[in-house]
């Protein structure tokens, strides 16, 4: 059986990996959802990194794509339901590209695959994997290294008494870099320079979010990340539990799906944090 049809997507936006970085700008700051695919040629080997555009100092004239690309595996044709699931379960890659080796078909997400082959799953307490927790006066600077740690795009941030207030996403990192950029060199009123890092994470993020208890279903898990992304997972005790999204869910449905036990999680190697945009 090959990569189902149904599960390859078109919408994405093609680069070459010597093309101006400004081309993913709009992708970075979360402006649209295409995902960017990065070519060698005609072969598609990569995909856009915010991590690593924050390390190259964010866009500037002349920065190639190349320099904020991260290579991903490449997902055949020919490749079975087991083999997509695989290839996704020890990435934690948010999209694959698709293809033949000499030329793009497309790209699957880790959301089609589940929808289209888990009736059953994890509840989302079973599913939440750790996360790094922000409070609303944290600076953004204290988000950037919160993130190294997370492969999520979006972690939670709470007041003082525990409460969820929002959700910070990786694409305000990319803001925040855009604003420092813009005033580099700039003075505040006191005659100092600007120190846009220092801002409180609560200018850069998204309100409006829920949590889920730690009972929640698969089906109605799946639902919410169709919708939102990310989840947020809180126990019985009201305790935080971690988050779960797209990938997260894959990995822990297919741990739990006899159909995709091809071999043990402690005989893998660790998943590398910054597969995630």
């Amino acid at each position: 059986m090959t990569v189902r049809e149904a599960w390859i997507r078109d919408d994405h936006v093609t680069l070459d990996k010597k093309d101006d970085v400004g081309r993913a700008y709009g992708w970075l700051r979360g402006e649209h959802e295409r995902p960017p695919i990065v070519l060698d040629g005609k072969r598609p080997y990569a995909i856009i990194n915010v991590r690593r555009f924050l390390e190259a100092g964010g866009v500037h004239a002349g920065t190639n794509v190349e320099k904020v690309a991260l290579p991903v595996p490449v997902l055949d044709e020919d490749a079975t339901d087991a083999e997509v699931v695989t290839r996704f379960r020890d990435t934690l890659a948010p999209y694959l590209p698709v293809g033949d080796g000499k030329r793009l078909a497309g790209y699957v997400t880790p959301l089609a695959v589940l929808k289209d082959l888990f009736e059953t799953g994890p509840t989302a307490g079973e599913a939440a994997a750790p996360a790094p927790v922000l409070t609303h006066e944290d600076t953004m600077e204290r988000a950037a290294h919160a993130f190294k740690d997370s492969t999520v795009r979006h972690l939670p941030v709470m007041n003082r008494g525990g409460r969820l207030v929002g959700a910070l996403p990786r694409s305000g990192l990319v803001r925040m870099q855009d604003n420092a950029d813009q005033a580099m060199g700039r003075k505040d009123y006191a005659g100092g320079r600007d120190d846009f890092w220092g801002e409180p994470v609560l200018g850069f993020m998204e309100e409006g979010w829920d949590e889920a208890g730690e009972d929640l279903r698969f089906s109605d898990l799946l639902a919410r990340i169709e919708e939102q992304g990310t989840v947020f997972v809180r126990g019985r005790d009201g305790i935080f539990l971690g988050v779960v999204d797209a990938p997260l869910l894959l990995r822990a449905a297919a741990e739990r799906d006899e159909r995709f036990q091809t071999d043990r999680p402690e005989n893998r190697p660790p998943t590398p944090a910054a597969w995630h945009r």
